[in-house]
C-alpha cells in the first residue's frame, strides 16, 4: 500500500513538473495493479490514481481520454466506498467531469454530474453539498431545464433548511426566493391560460 501511495504521489509530482508522459505511464501502471489485486487497501488507491491520470490527460489536451478515465472510475467498486478520503476524491472526480462537460456546452449532463458530486459532498459537510447542488442548478439554468432547476432547488432547500452554517443558509434563502418566483410565474401563466379559454368559452356560447 505504501508503495502504491508513493508511486501516485511521485507521478503527480512528475505531472506538475510537466513530465506528462512519465506521469501517465506510472499512473496507468498503478491503476492496473489496483484492478488486479484482491487487497481492498490497495484497491482504495484507484480513485486517487484515476483522478491524477485524468488531470494529466486533460493538461495534455487529451480531453476524451480524460473523460474516459473518469467514466471508468464512476463504474468501479470505489463508488460504493464510504471512507472520507475516497468520498472526497469521488466528489472531486464528478466535479471535474462536470466542469469539462460545462466547458463543452453540455449543460444538462454537467448539471447531472454536479448532482452526483453532491451525493458524496453531502456526506463530507453541508457547505460542500450545498455548493454542488447550487452548481447543478446554475448548469440546469444554462440548459433552460425548467423542471430540473425546480427539483434541484427544492432538494437544496429541503436538505439544508435547518442548517446553521452562514454560507449554506444564504444558499437556502436564495433557493427559496427563486422557488417563490417560479411559483408566482407558474401561477400567473396558469391564470392567463384559464382566462383565455374562459373568454373563448363565453365567446362561443355567445354566438
Amino acid at each position: 500500500l505504501d508503495v502504491m501511495m508513493w508511486k501516485i504521489d511521485q507521478a503527480r509530482s512528475l505531472r506538475d513538473l510537466g513530465k506528462m508522459n512519465e506521469a501517465i505511464t506510472q499512473l496507468s501502471e498503478v491503476i492496473e495493479v489496483t484492478k488486479q489485486t484482491e487487497h481492498m487497501s490497495v484497491q482504495c488507491e484507484l480513485p486517487r490514481a484515476s483522478i491524477a491520470l485524468a488531470i494529466a490527460y486533460e493538461r495534455m489536451g487529451l480531453r476524451e481520454e480524460s473523460k474516459g478515465v473518469y467514466q471508468e472510475l464512476f463504474t468501479s467498486p470505489a463508488r460504493h466506498e464510504t471512507g472520507r478520503s475516497i468520498l472526497n476524491v469521488m466528489r472531486q472526480a464528478h466535479h471535474n467531469f462536470a466542469y469539462m462537460l460545462y466547458q463543452d456546452g453540455d449543460f444538462e449532463e454537467a448539471s447531472k454530474q454536479y448532482q452526483k458530486a453532491f451525493t458524496y459532498a453531502h456526506k463530507l459537510n453541508q457547505e460542500e453539498g450545498s455548493e454542488m447542488l447550487w452548481q447543478a442548478y446554475l448548469k440546469a439554468k444554462r440548459a433552460n431545464l425548467g423542471q430540473f432547476q425546480h427539483d434541484i432547488l427544492s432538494l437544496l432547500y429541503t436538505t439544508y433548511e435547518d442548517s446553521t452554517n452562514a454560507i449554506v443558509s444564504k444558499r437556502v434563502k436564495e433557493a427559496r426566493d427563486i422557488l417563490d418566483t417560479m411559483e408566482k410565474k407558474h401561477t400567473s401563466i396558469k391564470e392567463k391560460v384559464l382566462r383565455f379559454f374562459g373568454c373563448k368559452k363565453i365567446d362561443k356560447e355567445g354566438r
